[in-house]
């Protein structure tokens, strides 16, 4: 009888600690490694450190909301394309992550070929049209440059400038976005590039002075939009500027002369204003106690598409296969802080509508309002 006893208490204990077992197990989710490359120093940095904010604070919200458990590693790119792809082949080959995060046009265009030969999803907000050729299992969730560049095009063509002048960065971002332009304006076109970290712009400035556009279009980062804008005011070259995306970002009107503020306009993704962005908004704000920086929205967004797929193959025992990620984000149909998120055939978004945006006070909105 006593051994009996005995026996009863041993199998309780056990069934109670496979039942906490499973309970946690449940609770906690699918653990994925996840790879993260954004460019966190350099003169870039203040959009990857955004980004990386925003990513972490997507991690946590799949963990509370959806018990999807992402483990982030993080890797420097400096938005250097060589950088990227060394972190890609680290991240796949040492660390052994499930999916890639990345930025920029140029770090996702070095690790595409590395994530497509391993099967593995990759996610980016780059916007050069050449992504959409990386394979099935790469997606963006921000507009081709082959949208911007025809809207560039078009607001030059009906403001009545038959002339314009190109800088743009001489990275995959800007020559993409370049060609594009090219191939919609009907008007006669000077182009000329800039290296990324260039400062001096005095002879690019020189040549404006000596070609006498109507307007100059500004393909550009922050850092060195910044430089230029100040280097045109210091010549009094003060023309109308069309500026790319990349240059809508609060931190640009601090570095600038007001001189020079009020003939920036930039085109960008039209902003969503629903819950889904008031949320991240609010919720990215309460957190780290400044706004976001651009594209870092769209970073959060790209975590939530993975971690809804992984979700998913988890429900399936399969939240390790890659196929099955893949398969599930190709289905996407979800609405987040960018709006509304479905891919087309190419694993691209489908399209976006644009927007002007011109500099109020400390902040950029939508000309007209």
């Amino acid at each position: 009888m006593k051994n009996k006893t005995i026996w009863w208490v041993l199998a309780i204990i056990l069934i109670s600690i496979v039942g906490f077992s499973i309970s946690k197990q449940t609770l906690s989710g699918p653990e994925v490694k996840v790879g993260f490359i954004l460019p966190l120093t350099g003169d870039a940095a203040v959009y990857g450190e955004s980004a990386k904010k925003a990513a972490d604070l997507a991690v946590s919200d799949l963990e509370k909301k959806n018990g999807v458990k992402i483990i982030p590693i993080y890797e420097d790119s400096q938005l250097s394309p060589a950088l990227s792809a060394s972190a890609a082949h680290k991240l796949v080959d040492v660390d052994g992550v499930k999916a890639i995060v990345t930025f920029s046009s140029g770090e996702t265009l070095s690790v595409c070929p590395i994530t497509e030969a391993k099967g593995i999803p990759l996610f980016s907000s780059g916007s050069s049209p050449l992504i959409s050729k990386c394979g099935q299992n790469t997606f963006r969730n921000y507009p081709s440059d082959i949208y911007q560049g025809k809207v560039l095009a078009q607001k030059a063509q009906a403001l009545g400038y038959k002339k314009a002048f190109i800088a743009y960065i001489d990275n995959d971002y800007g020559k993409g976005l370049e060609q594009e332009f090219i191939k919609n304006y009907t008007g006669q076109v000077v182009a000329e590039a800039h290296q990324a970290g260039e400062r001096d712009f005095r002879t690019i400035v020189a040549k404006i002075k000596q070609e006498k556009p109507d307007t100059i279009i500004l393909i550009s980062q922050l850092a060195e939009g910044s430089q230029f804008l100040s280097q045109l005011a210091a010549q009094n070259v003060f023309l109308p500027i069309l500026g790319s995306e990349a240059l809508k970002e609060d931190a640009l009107i601090t570095k600038i002369p007001k001189t020079i503020a009020q003939y920036l306009s930039v085109t960008s993704v039209s902003e969503y204003s629903g819950n889904e962005a008031l949320a991240f908004k609010s919720e990215y704000e309460e957190k780290y106690h400044e706004k976001y920086a651009a594209f870092a929205n769209f970073v959060y967004d790209n975590v939530g598409v993975l971690g809804s797929a992984l979700q998913n193959c988890s429900a399936l025992q399969k939240q390790n296969d890659a196929g099955c990620v893949s398969g599930f984000v190709r289905d996407t149909q979800m609405t987040g802080a960018t709006g509304n998120i479905s891919f087309d055939e190419h694993g691209d978004i489908k399209e976006k509508p644009y927007t002007l945006f011109v500099i109020s006070g400390d902040t950029f909105v939508a000309k007209g309002e």
